[in-house]
């Protein structure tokens, strides 16, 4: 299947004290093509909750400016704690944190201690303008070659990277390309079974319903337990005329979400 670019859809979360940081985020996913909301007024979640639920749904890559105003804001936490649940429902969706000012690896709220953040070593910031180009990058939007090389090369090596990168690439519908990246990944972990499922979803996208269905096998061997797994080898199964096991794994992914 060739490539057809989709503009990025992205929700920027920031405290309004980040504001010089966060606009020039902005600006440059704007300039790379994407499709930037955030909340340019400094209302709060109090007086836009409607609009920042829509939003969130909407736009599956999260992008959270961390900083100690950030992490001392409620509605940051809200917003990235919204972000998260969409994420544990769907894996597809990208979550990305960048450093905009010296923080405590202590004061990051304990469910994002996980997540890899664009940032300098010891919790530094990157100057804003090359943190922007970080992110780009990290999102495989224009720009991202003035990237020093070595950072480049380092970055496509690394497997959280390269699945990230995948399921930015497979948003934009830039399917073949994020195909190279989601094999690398298994390449590169083949004991890792996000890499095994994220490449099952986006073989599904491409209607490789076999090949998705090994894929999710792959993941299931490595996690049986894992949801996501279960939903996708039954998108598989039904797509394959396999109603009968399809239902069974439909059936266990619920079990497992905490819905069945």
């Amino acid at each position: 299947m060739a490539d057809t670019p989709q503009q990025l859809r992205v929700f920027v979360s920031h405290s309004h004290q980040d504001n010089a940081f966060c606009h020039a985020v902005v600006s440059a996913l704007r300039d790379a093509g994407a499709d930037v909301w955030y909340d340019e007024h400094n209302l709060g979640s109090g007086w836009l909750g409607p609009t920042i639920e829509r939003e969130l749904h909407d736009r599956p890559i999260f992008v959270v400016i961390l900083s100690p105003d950030a992490l001392r804001s409620q509605w940051v936490e809200d917003e990235t704690r919204w972000a998260y649940g969409l994420l544990r429902r769907d894996p597809k969706r990208i979550i990305q944190p960048i450093t905009a000012a010296t923080i405590r690896e202590e004061d990051i709220w304990l469910f994002m201690q996980d997540f890899k953040r664009i940032e300098a070593p010891n919790c530094q910031p990157y100057p804003m303008n090359e943190a922007a180009s970080y992110l780009l990058r990290a999102l495989t939007l224009p720009s991202a070659d003035e990237l020093p090389s070595a950072v480049t090369r380092q970055m496509s090596e690394d497997v959280d990277d390269l699945l990230m990168r995948g399921r930015a690439l497979a948003e934009q519908q830039r399917y073949d390309a994020a195909l190279l990246l989601m094999e690398r990944a298994t390449q590169l972990a083949p004991g890792l079974s996000e890499a095994w499922s994220d490449l099952g979803d986006l073989l599904d996208d491409l209607g490789r319903f076999d090949d998705a269905l090994a894929a999710y096998n792959r993941a299931l061997a490595l996690d049986p337990i894992a949801p996501d797994g279960w939903g996708g080898k039954g998108i598989s199964l039904r797509a394959l005329g396999r109603d009968t096991e399809a239902e069974v794994a439909e059936r266990r992914a619920r079990e497992l979400d905490g819905q069945g």
